[in-house]
Parts: C-alpha cells; sequence; structure tokens
C-alpha cells in the first residue's frame, strides 16, 4: 500500500469475495471496552449489532446514553443515532464493562480470563490512598480481568491479575497517566 501496489486489486477482491452483513431490526449492543478521556469522562465502545441507538435512549432501568460519537483516530464526531454495524463511542452508561451485552445480543463468556494471581499495592505515605484507589478502579473498569480489592483493617490493596505481563502493562499505563 506504501507503494500503491495492489491495492485497487485488493479492493476489488475485497467487494467480490466478502458478502456484505445483514443487521437484524432488533436493537443489539456488545461493549467490548471501556475508557477515561483527558477529564476523567468514561466512555463505553461498542458495536451496533441490529437495530439503531440513539442518543438520550435509555439502554436499562439504570443506564442511559448521554452522547454518541463516531471515533477517528483522536477525533471524535458527535451524532444523534447510529444504525446496526456501527462502531460507537457511547458517554454515560456508568455500570457497563467490557462484554456487556443488550437487547439481542447473549453475554459473552469471560470464564475463561479470571485473575488468579494476588499482588499487594505498595506506595508511599505521601501518596493520596483515595486517589490511587479510584485510579485502579478505573483501570479495573477497562479491563475487567483486573480486580482490586482494599482492605479496611489492615489498609492494604491488593490487585488480582493474570500475571507478570498484565503487571508490566498496568505499570506503564500508570506512567503515562502520571507524567
Amino acid at each position: 500500500a506504501l507503494k500503491d501496489t495492489g491495492v485497487v486489486e485488493l479492493l476489488d477482491g475485497i467487494d467480490k469475495f466478502f458478502i456484505e452483513k445483514k443487521y437484524p431490526d432488533d436493537f443489539g449492543l456488545i461493549i467490548y471496552k471501556v475508557g477515561f478521556d483527558e477529564n476523567n469522562t468514561r466512555w463505553c465502545y461498542g458495536k451496533v449489532t441490529g437495530g439503531q441507538l440513539k442518543a438520550k435512549q435509555k439502554l436499562t432501568e439504570n443506564e442511559k446514553v448521554d452522547q454518541l460519537c463516531i471515533v477517528n483516530g483522536d477525533q471524535f464526531k458527535t451524532v444523534t443515532s447510529v444504525d446496526a454495524g456501527t462502531i460507537v463511542a457511547i458517554k454515560g452508561l456508568q455500570t457497563l464493562s467490557a462484554g456487556a451485552a443488550l437487547g439481542i445480543e447473549k453475554p459473552l463468556d469471560n470464564s475463561s480470563s479470571k485473575p488468579f494471581m494476588q499482588y499487594q499495592v505498595l506506595y508511599d505515605n505521601n501518596v493520596d490512598k483515595n486517589l490511587l484507589i479510584k485510579q485502579l478502579e478505573m483501570l479495573q473498569q477497562e479491563d475487567p480481568s483486573i480486580n482490586v480489592s482494599y482492605q479496611n483493617d489492615t489498609n492494604s490493596i491488593f490487585l488480582y491479575l493474570m500475571g507478570e505481563v498484565q503487571i508490566e502493562i498496568i505499570k506503564a499505563i500508570i506512567k503515562k497517566r502520571s507524567s
């Protein structure tokens, strides 16, 4: 593609051999990611798998869409509705996590990715413990395989993780967000 060789042929092949997906009329949505912007606003990223999703739509008894955005790189384009097949960023959902399925969708089976290793979080006395817990809980929302636990009696914070690789990823995220 960098040398502009074979691009037209590739696109022609995709057009010829791929069948366009037909989506049902009944509403469906799968949340695949939760993230936070620079203002700590919570965004759920999902794919509409049926029907249409509208701004201000009530999804559950406690969850309502505030805003819908189409994301392209760092650019957010606010829209009032999206049709099935669209990947969308959703503002306003407070409890749904990655893997959540709504409408016609069945919940994803995440039983194979449960954290099994316990790590204690050690921090300096000058660190705001409540802010640290809040930041770790945000990570937990972004990645449901992370489990945060706080024990009041010992003032101990524990992370339940999948292993060493996840620790390295968390360290990198924390370093990036605190610099």
